[in-house]
C-alpha cells in the first residue's frame, strides 16, 4: 500500500509529473479525476495533495503548496488562447470556458490591464457556440490546441503573461489541505522526485537545483531494460502520454519541451504578482467562476513576499 494518495488531472500536461508512479511503488498511488472534481477528494480525504489550479491558492485559506513543481510556462503555452472576433479593445462580451479557473481570472486580469471589462459568461467549451454569442472566448486544453484561429485576433494567454510581467506563469500546483497529519513535505520532495525522473527539466532552461534522493525510488522507475537511461524515461513520458490522449507522438513532445514547464525559479513572484492583478482590478467579485475573497488575496501576497523575502 502506498505511503501517499494523489489528485491529478487525467491530461497530456500532467504526464511528466505522475508517470513515475505508473510503475509499482510504495510511494504515491495516484486517482485520476476531472478538475472540478479534485478538491472534493481532497476535502474528503480520500487523497492527500491534488493538482489543481493555482487559484484554488487564493481562494482558499485551508490549502498549502507542497510542491515547487506544477504547470507553468515561460511565453507561448500553446493550449490556452483567447479568440475574438472583434479587436481587443472593443471585446465587450467574453464567453468563459466553464471547465476553466485560472486561464479564465487571466485573461481578464490581461483585458483589464489594457482597460477593457467585458461582461463574461462561464459556457461549454464548443468554440463555434461561444463565439456565435460573444465577441471573443477562452479555451483551453485539447481544444485550445486545436482552436481554428483563422480570421480571429488569435492570443496565447501565456505569451501575453510573460510579455506583461516578464515573470512565468502558474497554471496548476500540488496543494495539500492546511494541518494534515499526513507528512506533506515528504510528499513535496517525492513530487519533485518524480517530476526530476520524467528527465523533462533537462529540456528546459532553469536554475540547477538538488534533487531528492529516496531510496528505492528512483533506481527503476520507468526504465526500458533494453534502451536503459535518462532517453528512456522521457520516452515513456511521450509514449504514455500519446496512448492516454490520442496524440501523435511528435505532437506530445512538442507540447511539454515547448509549452508548458513544470518549474521555474520566479514561480512564487508570478503567483504574488497575479494575485495583486486580480486585486488591483477588483475581479475577485466579479469572477463568475470561483467565489474569490479579496481579502485572502491580499493575504496570499503577503505570504508569497515573504517568502520571497526570506530565499533572497
Amino acid at each position: 500500500m502506498a505511503q501517499f494518495r494523489v489528485g491529478c488531472v487525467p491530461f497530456v500536461n500532467a504526464r511528466p509529473l505522475v508517470a513515475a508512479f505508473d510503475a509499482p511503488n510504495d510511494w504515491v498511488e495516484v486517482v485520476y479525476d476531472v478538475p472540478s472534481k479534485l478538491p472534493a477528494l481532497l476535502d474528503s480525504g480520500e487523497v492527500d495533495a491534488i493538482l489543481v489550479s493555482s487559484v484554488e491558492l487564493l481562494r482558499r485559506d485551508d490549502l498549502v503548496n507542497i510542491s515547487d513543481v506544477g504547470i507553468m510556462s515561460n511565453g507561448p503555452v500553446m493550449s490556452v488562447r483567447l479568440l475574438s472576433k472583434v479587436g481587443v479593445s472593443e471585446i465587450k462580451t467574453l464567453a468563459l470556458d466553464s471547465s476553466s479557473m485560472t486561464s479564465n481570472m487571466l485573461a481578464q486580469v490581461l483585458l483589464a490591464e489594457i482597460g477593457v471589462f467585458p461582461t463574461c459568461d462561464a459556457v461549454p467549451p464548443v468554440q463555434e457556440d461561444m463565439l456565435a454569442n460573444h465577441d471573443a472566448c477562452v479555451l483551453i486544453g485539447d481544444r485550445g490546441l486545436e482552436a481554428d484561429g483563422d480570421d480571429l485576433i488569435d492570443i496565447d494567454l501565456g505569451s501575453a503573461w510573460t510579455d506583461l510581467t516578464s515573470l512565468p506563469f502558474v497554471w496548476a500546483l500540488w496543494l495539500g489541505k492546511r494541518g494534515s497529519s499526513k507528512d506533506l513535505s515528504l510528499l513535496g520532495k517525492v513530487l519533485e522526485a518524480a517530476y526530476a525522473s520524467s528527465r523533462f527539466s533537462a529540456l528546459h532552461e532553469y536554475r540547477d537545483q538538488a534533487r531528492p534522493q529516496l531510496p528505492g525510488f528512483m533506481s527503476s522507475l520507468m526504465v526500458d531494460p533494453a534502451k536503459p537511461g535518462p532517453d528512456a524515461r522521457r520516452d515513456y513520458v511521450i509514449q504514455s502520454a500519446a496512448e492516454r490522449s490520442g496524440w501523435d507522438e511528435e505532437q506530445v513532445e512538442d507540447y511539454l519541451a515547448n509549452g508548458v514547464r513544470f518549474e521555474h525559479a520566479k514561480y512564487r513572484e508570478s503567483l504574488a504578482r497575479f494575485a495583486e492583478l486580480i486585486s488591483k482590478h477588483e475581479l475577485a467579485a466579479a469572477s463568475v467562476s470561483a467565489e474569490f475573497h479579496t481579502d485572502r488575496i491580499r493575504k496570499e501576497i503577503d505570504v508569497l513576499m515573504e517568502t520571497l523575502s526570506e530565499q533572497g
